[in-house]
């Protein structure tokens, strides 16, 4: 047998929980390695562990790529966990076949619906947007949000390529230290529209998680800041934060108008970044 018939084959009979016919398929010298566990089985302890595994029902194949004697499995199995639900892996399996046999896999299995590590995942794409880590690619694009942002701050003279370097850096350390940051906004074909996220703000002496919102110039006034803020908001109250706040210039109404779609209310003026601010929060909890 070929690579593709020995691989799609092996995830026949194992769905098939044809057990008696799964050492046909391996040879003498197999041995299967699980990544994550770290666990080693020769060819009888292999077929034994897929025979005695609690709760087993199903694998189905999503997806093949063989090369010569190499072939990668993407398959999804369902299980039964002992309350009796029903339990979903995604399984990739790297193997190699020798003389018509399987003869080494390495496999890596993980719950799909498992909760994801800080920082790992960003808030879903909206009907028009999707976000993304932003990185030192984006620095033509950082510069020119920042410039456009620019009537919004006071007295500072226009950014530099070097404020929106700064800029960047700043996501990093914020990725890193929180698992939250400005992330890039943009279209689903993939035009750059500003930044959205979430950055911890120091608000005379106390910090808070500020939902931030910039786009440039050509964005603005198509609903893109609301759009992306409210799927902001959503991804923070699903994460444990129960206190959002927005810091906003007294003249830039139409910030604070995104911020009130958001459902927040005025609570206070503070001295932010050398100047006046309004603080616009909300509770998060039970949404």
């Amino acid at each position: 047998m070929d690579t593709t018939t020995v691989l799609t084959r092996l995830v026949e009979v194992i769905d098939a929980h044809e057990w008696s016919a799964l050492p046909d398929l391996l040879h003498p010298d197999f041995t299967c390695r699980l990544v994550h566990t770290g666990e080693a089985f020769d060819r009888d302890d292999w077929v034994a562990f897929n025979a005695d595994y609690p709760g087993f029902q199903r694998m189905h194949l999503e997806d093949l790529v063989v090369s010569g004697e190499r072939g990668v499995v993407r398959a999804l199995v369902v299980g039964t966990d002992a309350d009796g639900d029903d339990e979903h892996f995604a399984v990739a399996s790297f193997a190699t076949v020798r003389d018509g046999l399987l003869v080494e896999l390495v496999e890596v299995w993980a719950e799909v619906d498992q909760e994801p590590p800080p920082g790992t995942r960003l808030p879903g794409p909206t009907e028009r947007l999707r976000f993304r880590r932003m990185t030192a690619d984006d620095l033509d694009d950082v510069t020119t949000m920042l410039v456009d942002f620019d009537p919004f701050r006071g007295d500072r003279l226009p950014s530099t390529p070097t404020d929106a370097t700064r800029w960047i850096e700043w996501q990093a350390r914020n990725y890193a230290e929180h698992g939250f940051g400005l992330w890039v906004l943009e279209t689903h074909d993939g035009r750059f529209v500003g930044d959205c996220g979430l950055t911890v703000q120091d608000v005379e002496g106390t910090p808070h998680v500020e939902v931030g919102y910039h786009l440039v110039v050509p964005a603005r006034g198509q609903g893109y800041a609301t759009e992306a803020a409210l799927a902001v908001r959503d991804w923070a109250a699903a994460r444990g934060v129960d206190h959002l706040v927005a810091l906003i210039r007294p003249d830039n109404v139409a910030s604070q108008g995104v911020a009130r779609r958001l459902g927040m209310e005025l609570e206070r003026t503070a001295h932010v970044h050398g100047g006046d601010a309004l603080v616009l929060g909300m509770r998060l909890a039970g949404r």
